[in-house]
């Protein structure tokens, strides 16, 4: 809600509340209404504010809270506060408003919030009119609401408003100080110092009086100002620190106040604290004090020192209760805190002689405070509070610590001194809501004494260091002088510094260092030795590292040297592994005491004093060594610590000594430079470190002799869980973290040296050089021991770990791992030859490396890894120099070129030197393989540090290849010794040349990988030896195997060098001996530029190498060598001369040749496992070398014909050889092999177009005599074998069958007959639906042969199908089985040949329609080829009625068309009959012709089912009918218009009608006699049997045929063929004559068929009686009967008078046919036609 209209609501409900109560007040509200009226709504604001000017306009509420109506007041109050925060109040009538004010302070609590809400606003905006009287005023209505009667919450807010106002009324004068002070009116006088006077202005005057009346009240006098009745002295205390703490920069500004300050406020507080005040009093009297030295100094330098005086004498426990005397170290501990106080009092007190020395005596005092109860501190070897540990046990304990407010200490438990149990929350001097001093820890006044010392160190780093770090960023422009800089930016002393503004502040720290390090090292080593929680720890520790960081800043070296001294003894922890460690804090502490009992001033002491003082701070640990060692001299120490021999030394390192170490490394990244022989103390507290982290040298003795690792693993824990383990101290537990830093920050250290000076370099390696010496125990370091004595520190020997003690505990190998790891970091000095310094540096490191090699004495370990160093700091110093190299490249100078090269040569030469040392040491005669393990590791990492610098390097090597290869072939050494050493040393020899054959040959891969181009021509043959050396040592097979692969990559090399000599050689190199004076004659005539003729002799020699090793008995060399070798052939077909080719078919491909499967060799006994493998190994062996002669024969373009000739008859020859082995998977690889050669000269006839027809005729004979048997053992093989044999034949037959005789290729056909017949199968292979591989390859060469105007060998192509096609029935079993050989045990599968079959019989079919001429077939027929294919055919169809062969789902049964093989063979017959048609039907009577008729009648029998065994049941196959009623069709009308020629013989006609008549029967017969019957030849007298014979009826089941409607067919068949008896309707007479013959034999069969019906009718019609006839038997008899009449209606009468032969049948038929009308009028009929006959005849 709005300011208007919140007045005006309120301003409505005060005219209607007084309307008939208060008629003023009613008035005057309605007059301020009509006020509010007229507001337009536009600016409220200004509105309000022009309110101002109307004085009446309040006058309503000021009437309301004159009446004391609470109701009235308050909406009075509520208005008028907005009046005043919108300025909307009369200045005239202030006064009356706070009247008003003062008059509702008796009302309501929420009247009296309201008015202290409103009276801070009052003040704000009317602060220009609100002073005198008015302050007044506004105070005294604070005051009124600060009564007792008051409710709590308006005291309290009375309170804070009175702060609030207090506040404000110095804000004014701040205000007037920031305008013009020449305007500002000043008015009023006041005193200040000197007894003078000035005047102030109204607002200044106000607070002096306010301030005045403050110090008055706190006195309990009488306030001038103010209208106080009443001021609680804490209250007032809590105003004046308000006032001081927001405005203290007033007091700086206003000598008036300052006045105050000095003559009321600091009297009043010192006053106060002297005194023996309560708690609260002393608290804020404490605050104003500690707040009056932290702001107001400068203007209080006497009164600040008395504060200070007072406050250091309070800390004794005599003049003050113990939370008195907390509460004067809080106030130091907050002076300590901020380092420009601290600097401050030292500049006004201590640096002044005429002064007190404040913060020297404050650190004495802490001394003494520290002193007071020794065991309240505790013991660094007892088990520490954890923090955040919640073990109610352990915090009842820190509890019982407290001591009561009266200083009294509690039953006391345990002492510790932890962030949990000896702080409390809220600090003393904030306990401002407390009445009584809280329950402090007995602890908590130490805990505030290392603070204090804690933030001395801290500020004082924190301001030298910023120092130095601003001065070391400085830039320059010139790189030397940037570089120098570099390296001592970190070292910059501030004092040295000229153009320093702080200069005098850098003084001033120097002389506080200079006074206070040995006070604070006192401190410091007490505290060290105390029990302190990590967290303090950890301060403490950071406090001396920053301390010593400022000393050695400073170039303060003793406190420097002390600080780090003591950092170093407490770095490590030392016990008797024996005996329990015993406690330090009591010698410590008695040591302290006495000293600081009998010690003088701080500026007095001397340096005596201070050693004391540290070695009382480690004297616990010196003591635990010896009974002797306490403050004695240096040499008594040290003897005394030499005496305790007979017990074991442990050390540990605790998360507690982690802190000092990671501290003391710290101080030697940042002052490293300047350490000199300081190092001692870092180092050998290193190495005693390093040796805790966990070494990779476990089992190394102390001395780093050859120990076992029983006998020295009881001496040294030297794992990380060991040290943690017997730590007793274990810190927070993150002790794995803790190492970790730890090692972070020892790697940290040694990074750092890279900016160091080169001497200051020179003295850290020298250092780390002089304590590995010592530790190993080498004799000879004379100039070592020299220059440590002559650089011995007295701190690393008097504060320092024991250096007997670092020898024996400390890591053997630390030393060598620190100097290859600063030569690593420093390589940029070691890698060139700069200056003196460098070479110094590295000559002493690779002395004394090398000698350390060479010891046999030393360990093992210790040798190989002193080597492995120097062999890195080599490396680094090789890829440094090649850096440098490619950086620079192409602006270095010949000069510098030539000085890099030097290097190069003296790092190889480095390397050699290490290796032939090694080398040159005799064998160890005591057998001890140790020695030999060790010395071949020494080597072996000499040569990987080679092929290192190769790897890297390379490149840009540009001499010292012979000492490379020196190295190289030094892996060789070894070997000639292993025959003359003892046999169980020997193993140990192998070992080691094996493992430097496998080293030596990663350089040798990098050589021929990378930099075989760098290498000088003379280095080729040398490399081709080496390689050669490789390939045949036996150590490792993949060296062997990879060796090979080399002479792939030399061979390209030396191609790209030949083919800049096009020229051929000049003459043919056919002897070695030719080849190697060849070599000689040219490498003599220039080692950088060799002819054509020395490339070639060494590509002859590669390729003699590589045939050779193509003989090795292991099948990856031999293999890996021929693969080579005719890759090299593949890739120099362009180059191959004639004169070269002639070369290698002189040297090189005999060399091949001679390659022979030797399984013996691979073997130790034939037969087995063993045995079938090296025979399948060999056979991929000759499988690689068939495969490279077929490719090494196809790149012989440009090779004379004759020459090519001679190589294949020489490869013939050794691939019959190869074959003649007998093995299947050598032929297979020789096969395929003559198949490729073929292959592509079918493809390029015109490239060999030249050859001449023996090329041929050789390879015919090859394939021709080729033998070819059933390999039951190896049956997939021996199929694989076959199939690439006969794969030879499609090429051999395409490029020969024009020059190549029909003999050669007829006779070949013979073995294609031997492969397709093989009866055994590749396992788990079936030939009934596809064709294997080899039959696939047999058809498609059968189906490949031009038959074309060839019928000789047309003739054999059709036989070969036939035979094919009739496989499957040729074979024992049709269907494809396992077998199993008795003899060999083996399994295999026998073919079915169905697949074969059927291919055959569609190419038959194909080849035969193609080859369909007159001419063609006349000459087939004249040889009897259709003849034998018409009988083979007859297999097949005489088989038809056997189980299917052909799946109707198969791929068969697509390519056959869904026939079964009888019925292709079927469709072939016919065709084969209609080709023969022709020759049948002539009047030639050939020999051949009865043959064909006979055949083609036994055809035309089985294609009726006739004399065919059934093994089926025929009903399921009623395709097989209709299929076979077609054929017949077929048939019967090719042979049926030639068959009465008077050339047929009888029986053949005879046969034919048989088969018809045979199969005419619908029914079994049911009589035996029935059955032979049929079986008469003569069909006359089997008719006149029939109708002769007695027949006895027979009332069984008939038994219909399967064949239905066949035999159906064949009876119409014979009513047919009888109905053309007598019929002339042929043109031809002859015709006439042949049919005729034909129907009268045909007749016969009729006849004799009929009766047979006829005579089972009558003789079972008769038992029948009313039993119907079968049907089957009715259809067949009215058949018969039909037909009869037919016959008889349309016949001469010649045919009726056969026909009346029947006439005994017809008339029993018709006596017993009543019952049946049907049959009766039929046979009635018949007799009609019969009397006719008889009518005739008579």
């Amino acid at each position: 809600m709005s300011t208007v209209n919140l007045l005006t609501s309120e301003l409505t409900n005060l005219i209607s509340e007084a309307k008939r109560r208060n008629v003023e007040l009613r008035q005057s509200a309605e007059t301020s209404l009509d006020v509010l009226k007229g507001f337009n709504g536009t600016n409220e604001d200004l509105f309000l504010h022009n309110l101002a000017d109307n004085q009446a306009f309040i006058t309503p509420f000021l009437i309301s809270c004159s009446t004391r109506n609470a109701k009235y007041s308050a909406i009075a109050v509520q208005c008028l506060h907005r009046l005043i925060s919108a300025r909307g109040l009369p200045v005239a009538r202030l006064d009356e408003v706070l009247g008003a004010f003062e008059e509702a302070t008796h009302l309501g609590f929420d009247i009296q919030l309201k008015i202290l809400q409103s009276l801070p606003s009052l003040i704000r905006y009317y602060a220009d009119d609100m002073t005198g009287e008015l302050i007044a005023r506004l105070l005294h209505i604070c005051s009124i609401l600060q009564s007792a009667t008051k409710m709590p919450v308006v005291i309290n807010t009375a309170a804070a408003t009175l702060q609030q106002i207090i506040i404000s009324i110095f804000d004014k004068i701040v205000t007037e100080d920031q305008k013009d002070t020449i305007s500002l009116p000043r008015t009023f006088e006041v005193p200040i110092d000197n007894g003078e006077k000035i005047l102030v202005s109204p607002a200044t005057y106000d607070a002096l009086r306010v301030l005045y009346d403050l110090c008055a009240l706190c006195e309990k006098q009488k306030p001038k100002l103010t209208q106080f009745t009443h001021l609680q002295e804490t209250f007032g205390l809590e105003l004046i620190e308000s006032i001081l703490t927001n405005h203290s920069q007033v007091f700086l500004r206003h000598v008036e106040l300052s006045y105050v300050l000095r003559t009321r406020i600091i009297p009043l507080m010192l006053r106060a604290f002297s005194e023996r005040r309560d708690f609260a009093i002393t608290v804020r009297v404490t605050r104003i004090l500690y707040l009056l030295l932290r702001t107001l100094l400068p203007i209080l330098v006497v009164e600040c020192e008395v504060m200070l005086s007072l406050l250091s004498h309070m800390l004794d426990p005599e003049a003050a209760p113990l939370w008195k005397r907390c509460l004067c170290m809080e106030v130091f501990q907050g002076v300590c805190s901020e380092y420009d106080l601290v600097k401050s009092i030292y500049t006004e007190f201590d640096s002044k002689p005429d002064k007190k020395n404040v913060i020297q005596d404050f650190v004495a005092t802490l001394k003494s405070i520290i002193s007071e109860r020794p065991d309240l501190l505790g013991n660094g070897d007892s088990q520490q509070i954890k923090a955040g540990r919640s073990n109610p046990q352990t915090a009842n304990s820190a509890s019982s610590l407290a001591l009561s407010s009266t200083g009294t200490l509690n039953s006391l438990t345990s002492a510790n001194i932890s962030t949990e149990f000896s702080i409390i929350k809220v600090p003393c001097i904030d306990h401002l809501d407390k009445n009584e001093p809280p329950t402090l820890p007995g602890t908590y006044i130490y805990y505030l004494a290392l603070t204090c010392a804690n933030y001395i160190s801290e500020g004082l780093a924190r301001f030298i260091l910023s120092l130095s770090t601003n001065n070391s960023g400085s830039q320059t422009e010139n790189p030397k002088q940037k570089r120098k800089l570099a390296k001592n930016s970190l070292l910059i002393n501030p004092l040295s510094i000229e153009k320093q503004s702080q200069r005098q502040d850098v003084m001033i720290s120097d002389s506080l260092v200079r006074h206070c390090w040995e006070d604070l090292l006192y401190v410091y080593s007490i505290f060290l030795n105390s029990s302190l929680d990590p967290e303090l720890y950890h301060a403490l520790v950071r406090s001396i590292q920053k301390f010593a960081h400022v000393a050695g800043l400073l170039e303060i070296t003793d406190s420097r040297d002390a600080y780090m001294a003591i950092l170093g003894q407490y770095s490590v922890t030392l016990k008797h592994a024996n005996k329990p460690s015993t406690s330090k804090s009591g010698s410590n502490l008695e040591t302290a005491t006495a000293l600081a009992s009998g010690s003088e001033s701080g500026a007095s002491r001397k340096l005596s004093t201070v050693n004391n003082i540290v070695l009382s701070g480690v004297g616990s640990l010196v003591s635990s060594l010896s009974p002797n060692v306490g403050g004695e001299s240096t040499n008594k120490k040290e003897e005394g610590s030499l005496s305790v021999s007979n017990h074991t030394m442990v050390a540990t390192v605790t998360p507690n000594n982690t802190f000092c170490l990671r501290a003391l490394l710290n101080l030697a990244v940042a002052l490293g430079p300047t350490l000199g022989t300081t190092w001692f103390v870092v180092l050998e507290t290193l190495q005693i470190v390093d040796s805790i982290l966990g070494s990779k040298t476990s089992g190394i003795s102390f001395n780093g002799r050859k120990t076992s690792v029983a006998s020295t693993s009881s001496s040294v824990s030297r794992s990380k869980e060991g040290v943690i383990g017997d730590g007793t101290n274990s810190g927070s537990g993150n002790s794995g973290a803790e190492f970790s830093i730890v090692e972070n920050s020892i790697k940290r250290l040694f990074e750092s040296s890279v900016n160091y000076s080169d001497s200051a370099f020179f003295k850290l390696i020298k250092a780390l050089l002089c304590l590995s010496a010592k530790t190993l125990g080498v004799s000879d370091s004379t100039l070592a021991s020299e220059w440590m004595v002559k650089n011995s520190s007295k701190y690393s020997e008097q504060f320092g770990i024991n250096s007997k003690w670092a020898i024996e505990l400390g890591e053997p190998l630390f030393c060598i791992q620190k100097i290859g790891l600063l030569a690593e970091l420093n390589i940029s000095r070691l890698a060139t030859t700069v200056d003196d310094s460098d070479l110094r540096v590295w000559d002493s490191i690779v002395d004394y490396s090398i000698k350390i090699g060479a010891v046999r004495d030393l360990s093992s370990d210790v040798r190989i890894h002193t080597t492995s160093v120097l062999n890195k700091i080599i490396k680094k110093a090789a890829y440094e120099c090649s850096n440098r190299k490619l950086k620079a490249q192409g602006t270095l100078t010949a000069v510098k070129l030539e000085h890099l090269g030097r290097v190069e040569r003296r790092n190889l030469e480095t390397l050699c030197k290490e290796v032939q040392i090694i080398s040159a040491l005799p064998l160890v005669s005591d057998g001890s393989t140790a020695v030999t393990s060790a010395e071949a590791e020494i080597h072996r990492a000499g040569l990987e540090t080679l092929y290192n610098i190769l790897d890297q390097c390379g490149g840009t090597i540009d001499n010292g290849w012979d000492t490379i290869f020196k190295i190289i072939n030094s892996a060789f050494d070894w070997t000639s010794a292993i025959v003359d050493i003892k046999l169980h040393n020997k193993k140990s020899l192998v070992d080691r040349s094996v493992k430097l054959i496998r080293m030596a040959f990663e350089s040798v891969q990098l050589v021929c990988n990378d930099f075989l181009v760098s290498l000088p021509q003379n280095c080729l043959l040398t490399l081709i030896d080496t390689l050669y050396r490789f390939c045949h040592q036996v150590d490792d097979l993949n060296i062997s195997f990879t060796s090979i692969s080399f002479f792939w990559t030399i061979s390209d090399y030396l191609k790209i060098a030949i083919n800049k000599f096009p020229d051929d050689i000049a003459e043919p190199l056919v002897t070695k001996k030719m080849l190697v004076d060849k070599l000689t004659s040219d490498l003599t005539v220039s080692d950088h530029m060799m002819r054509s003729d020395a490339y070639f002799a060494l590509w002859f020699i590669l390729l003699l190498r590589l045939a050779a090793i193509a003989s090795d008995s292991r099948q990856e060399v031999r293999n890996g060598a021929i693969q080579i070798l005719f890759r090299i052939f593949d890739s120099y077909g362009e180059l191959l001369k004639i004169n070269i080719w002639k070369s290698c078919q002189a040297m090189v491909l005999p060399a091949i040749m001679s390659v022979q499967p030797r399984i013996e060799e691979s073997i130790d006994a034939p037969g087995g496992q063993e045995f079938d493998n090296a025979q399948s190994q060999w056979a991929d062996t000759m499988n690689l070398i068939t495969s490279g002669f077929s490719g090494l024969f196809i790149s012989l373009e440009n090779v004379p014909a004759e020459d090519i000739e001679n190589f294949w008859n020489h490869l013939i020859q050794y691939y019959s050889s190869v074959v003649e082995i007998g093995d299947p998977n050598l032929s297979l690889s020789v096969y395929k092999s003559i198949n490729q050669i073929l292959e592509y000269i079918k493809c390029n006839q015109g490239l060999f177009g030249k050859l001449p027809d023996s090329f041929m005729l050789t390879a015919w004979r090859f394939l021709i005599d080729q033998s070819v048997t059933a390999n039951l053992d190896n049956a997939n093989s021996n199929q694989e074998s076959v199939t690439a044999l006969v794969e030879c034949y499609d090429p051999l037959y395409h490029f020969t069958q024009q020059s190549v005789s029909n003999s050669v290729i007829i006779e070949s056909l013979s073995l294609l007959d031997k492969c397709m017949s093989i009866p055994v199968l590749p396992a788990f292979c079936s030939d009934r639906e596809s064709m294997t591989s080899l039959q696939s390859a047999i058809m498609t060469q059968v189906k490949g042969f031009d038959l074309k105007d060839n019928v000789e060998l047309a003739s054999h192509v059709f036989k070969i199908l036939a035979r094919f096609a009739v496989l499957p029935i040729l074979t024992n079993n049709s269907t494809s089985s396992t077998q199993t050989v008795n003899d060999t045990k083996a399994k295999y599968f026998s073919p079915s040949f169905i697949a074969v079959a059927v291919n055959s019989l569609v190419n038959l079919r194909d080849k035969l329609t193609h080859n369909e001429t007159a001419a063609h077939v006349q000459a087939l027929y004249d040889n009897g080829i259709l003849l034998n294919l018409l009988e083979q055919l007859l297999e097949l169809l005489k088989r038809k009625f056997d189980p299917p062969l052909i799946s109707p789902t198969g791929a068969n049964a697509k390519l056959s068309g869904d026939l079964q093989l009888w019925q292709l063979a079927t469709n072939v017959f016919i065709s084969i009959v209609r080709m023969v048609k022709p020759q049948l039907s002539s009047e030639n009577n050939s020999s051949v012709k009865p043959k064909f008729w006979q055949v083609i009648m036994t055809g035309l029998s089985y294609t009726l089912g006739n004399g065919v065994e059934v093994n089926i049941d025929l009903t399921q196959y009623p395709h097989y009918e209709v299929f076979d009623i077609q054929a017949y069709g077929a048939l019967r009308e090719i042979v049926y218009p030639i068959m009465g020629a008077p050339y047929l013989m009888d029986e053949v006609i005879d046969q034919y009608l048989r088969s018809i008549f045979t199969i005419s029967f619908l029914y079994e017969m049911k009589e035996e006699n029935d059955r032979l019957a049929l079986k008469e030849l003569d069909p006359q007298r089997g008719l006149d049997q029939v109708i002769h014979r007695q027949v006895r009826g027979n009332t069984t089941p008939v038994v219909s045929r399967p064949r239905q409607a066949l035999g159906r067919h064949c009876l119409e068949e014979l009513f047919c063929l009888s109905s053309s008896y007598g019929n002339h309707s042929h043109s031809n007479e002859y015709e006439n004559k042949w049919s005729s013959r034909i129907a009268h034999a045909a007749l016969v069969y009729l006849l004799w068929r009929a009766g047979f019906a006829l005579t089972s009718y009558a003789a079972d019609q008769k038992l029948r009686g009313k039993m119907p006839m079968p049907k089957i038997q009715r259809i067949e008899l009215l058949y018969l009967l039909r037909g009869l009449l037919d016959l008889s209606t349309t016949a001469d009468h010649i045919l009726r008078d056969h026909l009346s032969r029947l006439y005994p049948l017809l008339a029993q038929a018709i006596a017993i046919s009543y019952r049946d009308r049907q049959v009766l009028v039929l046979l009635e009929r018949i007799f009609d036609q019969i009397g006719h006959v008889y009518a005739i005849g008579k």
